[in-house]
C-alpha cells in the first residue's frame, strides 16, 4: 500500500484517469480516490512553489537583505516624505507597510490635475485636502480603510528591468502569491495583473505607482479594503480608462478586499510572509526601524535628508 501511495503521489496525469487502470480500479476505488486528490493536492502544491521560485531564481545573490517596516497607522503626507527619502536617500532594500488614516485624502499623481480628476465641487463642499505625490499613476482617496506596501529597493535586489511595466510584471505575481496564502474566495492562481491593475476578476482592487531613478525603484500599492460610496463621490470618471474598465463606475469598477473575505491584519502578514520567502535575510520590527535611524543619523539628522531629498509630496489646491 505504501508503495502505490508513494506512486499515486507522484503522478502527473492530465486526462484524470486512474493510474492504476480499470481493472486495478475496480479491485480497490480506495487507491484510486486517492489518486485523484493526491494528484490534485500536489499541483496545487506544485504551482504555489513554481510561482515562489519564479520570483526568486533570476535574484543577483549581491543585496539582497529586506527591511520591513511595519509603521502602523500613518497619514499619507509623512508616509510619502519617507518613502521617498528612502528611494533617494538610501542604499537598503525596504518594504515599508502602513494603514491608512481618517479623514479621506485624495492623492494625485505627480502629473494629476485636480480640476480633471476630481468633482471640485463635493471636494471644496467636505473641505477635502488634496495631495499631490512624487510618483505617476491615477487618482485615489485613502483613508482608514486602504493599507499601503511600498518596495523600495536596488535594481539588482529584483529580477527585472528598471522600468514600470517590467516592475509591474515582478510584483504581480508577488501579489498573486499573498492571496494564495490567504486561502480566501479571491485567488491569484490566474494572476492578478491585468494592463497596470491588480484585480480580482474584472474589478481593481489595488492602485499602483512607481518612481525610478539611478540604481533603485520604487512600486507602491494602495490596496482597498472596503469601497466608500462617499469617497468615489469626490472622483471623476478619468479621461484615460483602462480597456477591461469600459465605462464602469468607481463602484462597479472597484472592490474592497474586506469584501472577499480578506482582513487587513491577516493581509498585512501574508505580505510579509510572501516578502521574506523572496529576500535571502528580513530585517524586521524594532531592527528595522533602527536602520533607518541610523540612516538618517549618519545623514546629519531629518533636515539634512529632507535637504538631499527634495521630496516632492505637497498639498495643492483646486487649480493646481
Amino acid at each position: 500500500r505504501a508503495t502505490q501511495l508513494q506512486k499515486l503521489a507522484s503522478w502527473r496525469g492530465t486526462d484524470r484517469q486512474c493510474p492504476q487502470g480499470p481493472a486495478d480500479a475496480q479491485k480497490d476505488g480506495d487507491i484510486c480516490a486517492a489518486a485523484q486528490q493526491k494528484s490534485a493536492a500536489a499541483e496545487d502544491l506544485e504551482a504555489k512553489t513554481a510561482m515562489r521560485s519564479f520570483l526568486r531564481r533570476f535574484s543577483s545573490q549581491a543585496s539582497r537583505k529586506l527591511h520591513i517596516l511595519q509603521l502602523g497607522e500613518l497619514a499619507p503626507m509623512p508616509m510619502l516624505l519617507l518613502e521617498e527619502a528612502l528611494l533617494r536617500c538610501a542604499s537598503d532594500n525596504f518594504l515599508v507597510l502602513v494603514r491608512g488614516t481618517a479623514p479621506a485624502t485624495v492623492v494625485l499623481g505627480i502629473a494629476g490635475k485636480p480640476r480633471k480628476m476630481c468633482n471640485l465641487d463635493i471636494v471644496a463642499a467636505r473641505d477635502a485636502k488634496l495631495l499631490k505625490r512624487f510618483s505617476g499613476g491615477g487618482t485615489v482617496v485613502v483613508d482608514d480603510s486602504c493599507f499601503f506596501a511600498s518596495w523600495i529597493v536596488n535594481t539588482d535586489f529584483a529580477p527585472c528591468k528598471a522600468f514600470p511595466k517590467d516592475i509591474m510584471r515582478y510584483t504581480g505575481p508577488i501579489y498573486a502569491d499573498v492571496l494564495n496564502r490567504l486561502q480566501a474566495s479571491a485567488r491569484g492562481d490566474d494572476g492578478v495583473l491585468v494592463e497596470n491593475d491588480y484585480v480580482v476578476g474584472d474589478r481593481k482592487f489595488g492602485g499602483n505607482a512607481q518612481s525610478i531613478t539611478s540604481g533603485r525603484w520604487l512600486h507602491h500599492t494602495s490596496f482597498l479594503f472596503e469601497i466608500k460610496p462617499e469617497n468615489m463621490e469626490l472622483l471623476a470618471l478619468p479621461e484615460k480608462r483602462p480597456e477591461y474598465r469600459a465605462d464602469r463606475s468607481h463602484l462597479d469598477f472597484l472592490v474592497g478586499l474586506g469584501e472577499l473575505g480578506i482582513g487587513m491584519d491577516a493581509f498585512e502578514e501574508s505580505v510579509i510572509q510572501t516578502a521574506t520567502d523572496l529576500a535571502d535575510e528580513a530585517v524586521m520590527g524594532e531592527d528595522a526601524k533602527a536602520r533607518v535611524q541610523d540612516l538618517v543619523a549618519s545623514s546629519g539628522g531629518w533636515e539634512e535628508v529632507m535637504r538631499l531629498a527634495k521630496p516632492r509630496p505637497r498639498f495643492v489646491d483646486q487649480d493646481s
